[in-house]
């Protein structure tokens, strides 16, 4: 079974919408956000025993293709298997009953690169990833535009896969509705999920604007829209660190998926804390106004990571919590315990016709919200 996209009710708010996400092993509900790895390792590290695939049912396998990487899927032998071994472990952890979605996102070195291949290097590398995708039993793959999404898709469906190509936002205005267009022409067979690359609505407000327009009819069509290469939060003083996967949610997305930068480096301490009141990220010196007693219950059987939290929330980390970056991954998991919800209870507003009240209840988000749309 491929994915299959059942629309639901509609807003009168920006048209937002509610859908059920069909697969081979479940289904899911939208607005959501997806899990990633991010929060995997973050539940691993500080030992929380959270299923946090519960709310959310989706989950996805993102991975950096950078230079040394495509060097590698385009010249060693065998690599293949070494991916998919990675992959796999990866993939042990998550429930049998979720959505999982591979998504191959490119560095902006590495499209240019790719951008230079004759027509087939740039089947070959597809064809890399559609192998990649059947070794692991997945269904779909997010991949860029590489050499046309009808070529892509037909070349995507030979290997009993579903293309959910991956459009840049900040593009040309008629390059990119034309590129919508090409996908509500192929239809929800090959391509179920439109994904669009994140960006705040004032650096692609076109681009917003005709998918917002254009919502009703692609949803009427069994398709849906996802971004990605979403940021955490959007950290500047205009946006006050409103929270992007619900930012995005209140535009076109019907699922938001958060960017994955791959493990590595040295950890800055600069914590955040998510706000249920605000949809926002803040630093934790910033969010004076935060229940602690309330929040820390997120972790109620576990009495440690509760006095960790209250730490956090109260800006007494000692270096000792900090072996390991456990402060930073319980930042993260009880962002996760508190976001998902949140894409719920937007998801009851929309059906009772009452989004736009939800946001208004969320003072932070829907400044910002209200300010982008008066742009």
């Amino acid at each position: 079974m491929v994915i299959e996209i059942e629309p639901h009710s509609r807003d009168n708010f920006n048209n937002l919408s509610t859908m059920t996400l069909k697969h081979q092993h479940g289904k899911a509900s939208t607005p959501s956000r997806a899990v990633n790895r991010y929060d995997f390792n973050a539940k691993t590290n500080v030992g929380a025993d959270i299923p946090l695939m519960n709310d959310s049912g989706i989950f996805m396998l993102e991975e950096n293709v950078n230079p040394e990487k495509l060097s590698s899927i385009m010249g060693k032998n065998g690599f293949l298997e070494n991916v998919c071994s990675k992959y796999r472990r990866i993939l042990e952890r998550i429930g049998e009953k979720n959505l999982k979605m591979f998504y191959p996102s490119f560095t902006k070195e590495c499209l240019k690169t790719v951008g230079e291949y004759s027509a087939t290097q740039k089947a070959e590398l597809v064809r890399f990833f559609c192998n990649a995708a059947n070794e692991l039993e997945l269904e779909s793959l997010v991949l860029p535009n590489i050499y046309g999404i009808n070529e892509m898709s037909v070349d995507v469906s030979r290997f009993d896969l579903q293309l959910i190509p991956s459009l840049n936002m900040r593009e040309e205005t008629a390059n990119f509705e034309k590129n919508i267009q090409k996908c509500a022409e192929i239809g929800c067979n090959d391509i179920p999920i439109i994904a669009c690359q994140f960006a705040r609505y004032p650096a692609a407000n076109k681009a917003y604007d005709h998918v917002m327009k254009k919502f009703d009819p692609i949803h009427e069509r069994n398709q849906a829209i996802m971004l990605v290469g979403v940021p955490r939060a959007l950290y500047s003083k205009a946006y006050q660190n409103v929270s992007a996967p619900h930012y995005g949610s209140f535009f076109i997305a019907d699922l938001s998926v958060e960017r994955y930068g791959g493990a590595g480096g040295v950890p800055n301490k600069t914590l955040r804390l998510f706000s249920r009141d605000d949809l926002a990220t803040p630093k934790t010196v910033d969010n004076m106004a935060l229940d602690v007693d309330d929040e820390k219950s997120a972790f109620q059987n576990d009495p440690k990571l509760q006095e960790l939290f209250v730490r956090i929330a109260g800006n007494t980390v000692t270096d000792e919590d900090w072996k390991g970056g456990r402060p930073k991954s319980l930042s993260r998991v009880h962002e996760s315990i508190r976001s998902h919800p949140e894409f719920q209870n937007l998801h009851k507003n929309i059906e009772s016709n009452f989004a736009r009240g939800y946001l208004e209840e969320k003072t932070t988000m829907n400044r910002v919200i209200s300010r982008d749309l008066e742009m």
